[in-house]
């Protein structure tokens, strides 16, 4: 008996996969313009090169950014500037040949996942603009209403990642699998691919948090 060949999932990683940049720090901008997002980031400033270090942990250094940035923000006010922010700039954002590589793997009827660390947010209403069903990010607490500038369990990065990917799926074995990333925080999920990309589409690297 012939065995039933494997559905295909593509995942794709957003920043420096899917964007020709990060996507974080410009949003911190767009929130609050470029001279008042400076003087907030002036007090994080070494948070943020312990980062670049490998000092301090992906979760650390958003929480960090985020209750500076967002604490006590109404979750209202938040998600419509994310909305503006995934309508107007992130497109500016998006690499052409990941895109049309995205675009393949739809022509072929496969499953998409876009997987992140960075925050749902703003990444959910991009989704949507795009027709991508399935999306896994960084979810943030909010309590009474509130942005607290904390993380809904755990950051959406490296070994998280794959978790919720096989939380969803159950074992990725029953998938061909294809995955395109470009940093360490996609190592875990690249290692179980049948197909993994690693910078396939750029090698260009900045002040990236994700």
């Amino acid at each position: 008996m012939t065995a039933q060949p494997r559905p295909t999932v593509a995942v794709f990683d957003f920043d420096g996969t899917l964007t020709i940049k990060d996507s974080f720090l410009p949003f911190l901008y767009w929130t609050h313009g470029r001279m008042r997002g400076n003087l907030k980031l002036l007090p994080a400033i070494f948070s943020m090169l312990a980062y670049l270090f490998n000092a301090v942990s992906n979760q650390h250094i958003k929480e960090r950014l985020l209750t500076r940035f967002y604490q006590d923000w109404s979750i209202a006010k938040l998600q419509l500037a994310a909305s503006a922010y995934a309508r107007e700039y992130l497109p500016k954002l998006i690499n052409p040949a990941a895109l049309e590589r995205l675009h393949w793997h739809r022509q072929q009827g496969h499953q998409i996942y876009v997987v992140s660390a960075n925050l749902e947010i703003y990444l959910k209403p991009w989704a949507a603009q795009m027709g991508i069903e399935h999306l896994l990010a960084t979810r943030l607490v909010v309590l009474e209403e509130k942005i607290t500038g904390k993380i809904q369990g755990k950051c959406c990065y490296g070994p998280e990642k794959l978790a919720r990917l096989q939380t969803l799926l159950g074992s990725l074995q029953d998938y061909c699998l294809f995955v395109y990333g470009d940093s360490r925080s996609d190592r875990e999920i690249l290692a179980v691919a049948d197909h993994p990309y690693y910078r396939l589409f750029t090698a260009n690297r900045g002040l990236w948090i994700h």
